[in-house]
């Protein structure tokens, strides 16, 4: 049809033909989509905005609207955020192995995602498809499901890398329940590290904030858009969540710990030194000033060329509330017809 058509060099054509990922549902599990459908995006667009109105909904009622929806959001954002900083989530399976591993990684809402694949993975019949030197191949079958259903998985040993057929980590960034079912049979107890999206973990926007941090502000000076402070909280926090499976890691971070903390102590003390040492300066040379001022006087008279160094009175200042009083009737008429060299001068604009 293209040679017929001649469309080898059509633009519109071209331009199609290269976002066939986003209309070819052949390929829809070769790019990340977060697990969505193209008809689900405007349902699951729908009931995250929630928005109320109608045809005849004014501006002002959309306006409030709309600023109703974005405190929402972000109140949701901020208490979402405080329970995965703060709690871990519950499980029916016992928490221990790949379960508590992914609960104190992701976030609370793609916890039970996993958690939903990892009941899957129990339900599922696997049997060894072939082996091919260090690689694996299983097919992975849920055992309630019809034998079309069936996907092939291959793992390597050497390396905990696994791929599945069924191609949902590329889709949706978490690992599909015929992956887990090979990695539980071989008693892997955690997800490796390039199986973890970090766009779903507890601190995902860590990562946003150090490029934020690192962009430059006309091309001069660094932005700061989040405190010093929480960024090295979270850093800290990422440290111990890593740490805390591994008694010679938390040796380490303990060490680490003890010697940053006698570093700081004696930085600071070594900075409260120099600020006090320069505050001691300070006043020494304050104190000298004073001096000269006070000898410029006495030098004066024994030498007519030294110079003199006059202090005078600082100027006065009108303190607020002690405004003028204002003068009365006779008062201005009395000040009006006080007499001048020419005789007695009395404006009529005084006197009515």
């Amino acid at each position: 049809m293209i040679t017929k058509y001649n469309l080898q060099d059509h633009d519109w054509f071209t331009n199609l033909y290269t976002i066939k990922e986003k209309w070819c549902t052949a390929l829809n599990k070769d790019f990340f989509s977060a697990g969505i459908l193209s008809s689900q995006r405007s349902e699951s667009t729908n009931n995250a905005i929630g928005f109320k109105g109608n045809k005849s909904t004014s501006l002002t009622e959309f306006f409030h609207i709309f600023g109703a929806t974005v405190d929402r959001w972000r109140y949701q954002e901020d208490q979402n955020e405080y329970d995965c900083g703060n709690a871990l989530p519950k499980s029916d399976f016992p928490m221990v192995g790949m379960i508590k591993h992914a609960a104190n990684v992701y976030t609370l809402t793609l916890f039970r995602d996993f958690e939903k694949e990892f009941k899957y993975a129990m339900g599922c019949i696997s049997n060894v498809n072939y082996i091919n030197g260090n690689f694996f191949g299983y097919k992975v079958q849920h055992e309630s499901w019809p034998e079309h259903t069936a996907h092939y998985v291959a793992f390597d040993p050497t390396t905990n890398s696994i791929k599945c057929t069924c191609r949902n980590f590329e889709e949706s960034g978490w690992l599909c329940f015929h992956a887990i079912r090979v990695l539980h049979i071989h008693s892997i107890v955690n997800i490796q590290e390039q199986y973890i999206s970090k766009r779903w973990t507890k601190f995902a926007k860590s990562e946003v904030w150090k490029r934020m941090e690192h962009r430059e502000d006309n091309g001069t000076e660094k932005r700061k858009i989040t405190p010093w402070r929480y960024e090295m909280a979270r850093n800290l926090y990422n440290l111990v969540i890593k740490c805390q499976g591994s008694d010679a890691a938390k040796k380490v971070l303990k060490e680490a710990y003890a010697h940053a903390n006698e570093s700081i102590n004696k930085v600071l003390e070594k900075e409260k030194a120099a600020e006090k040492e320069a505050a001691q300066k300070a006043q020494d040379d304050v104190e000298a000033q004073q001096t000269t001022i006070n000898i410029a006087p006495s030098t004066s008279s024994s030498s007519s060329n030294a110079p003199q160094i006059i202090v005078e009175n600082p100027p006065l200042v009108k303190t607020k509330g002690r405004s003028k009083r204002k003068k009365g009737f006779f008062e201005i008429r009395t000040s009006a017809t006080a007499p001048t060299e020419f005789g007695t001068f009395t404006p009529k604009e005084q006197l009515f």
